[in-house]
This record gives structure tokens, sequence and C-alpha cells, in this order.
């Protein structure tokens, strides 16, 4: 028969090593699944970047065009350029611009204007970036803004 004291040693007797195995596993495991949770952030954060840069590219084209006087601003239409703080050749901009006769807004056969920018004129005015991220869906930027022919 054993004594309470034998008992005693046994039970503090420390890990096994099938122990010490399992919780190396679990360790790892854990380890792995947050190695992969870093690098999905990561490539988001990146993408968001990209993001914000084509929309401050947008914004900052927006507003070159609304400085200019209507008949330059709108032979600006078609016009496109690279992102140049984003990778260039793979990110374009374009400029879109729209002439609209505010008299026919509302009328099905409302189409552009090719007057040549008469006076109550309005047009659309967008510009946009494409952005080709690597491994993520492509990143479409477009602001836009009404300017009329004063």
């Amino acid at each position: 028969m054993k004594t309470g004291m034998q008992k005693r040693k046994r039970s503090q007797a420390g890990m096994t090593l099938l122990e010490i195995v399992i919780a190396f596993m679990v360790l790892a495991i854990a380890i792995v699944g947050t190695m992969s949770l870093i690098i999905v952030v990561a490539s988001h954060n990146e993408a968001r970047a990209e993001s914000n840069m084509a929309y401050k590219a947008c914004q900052d084209i927006l507003e070159r065009l609304l400085s200019m006087d209507y008949a330059t601003m709108t032979a600006q239409n078609g016009v496109t350029f690279a992102v140049t703080k984003i990778n260039p050749t793979q990110n374009i901009g374009s400029i879109v611009i729209t002439n609209v006769n505010p008299a026919n807004l509302d009328d099905a056969n409302a189409g552009n204007d090719t007057t040549g920018g008469v006076a109550n004129q309005m047009c659309l005015v967008e510009v946009r970036v494409q952005t080709a991220t690597v491994g993520l869906k492509p990143i479409n930027v477009t602001i836009g803004t009404w300017r009329a022919n004063k």
C-alpha cells in the first residue's frame, strides 16, 4: 500500500514527453495562424495606401481642371495620365467631361453638347484612376463634380 507521500511525489513528477509535443503543436498552429493574418493585413494596408494615393491624384487633377476656364477645361476630355506615386505602367488615370444642356436634363434625348460651350451649359467633370493591385482586385477611384459655363 502506498502512503500519501508516495502519491504526492508521483503526481508532481512533471509533464510527459507526449504533453510537451502536444503543447508545441498547439503553439505552432497558433503562430502559423497569426503569421498568415499579419500577411493578409499587410497586403490590405498596401492596397489601401494605393487607393488613397489614387484618390489624392484624382483630387489634384480635378482641382487643376476646375481652375481652368471652361473652354480649356472641356478640351481636356479624353486625356489620360499616369499616377507616378503608384506604379505608372499599371495605374492609368483618365479625364471624362460630358457637356449637358440644363434645359434638356429631363429629356430622354439629351446628349453631349456639340455647340462648343455656349453660355448656360453645364458639364460633368470626372477624373478616374484604375489601379492594378497584385493579388487583390483592382481599385477604381472616380471623383467628379458639375461645372457651369459662366
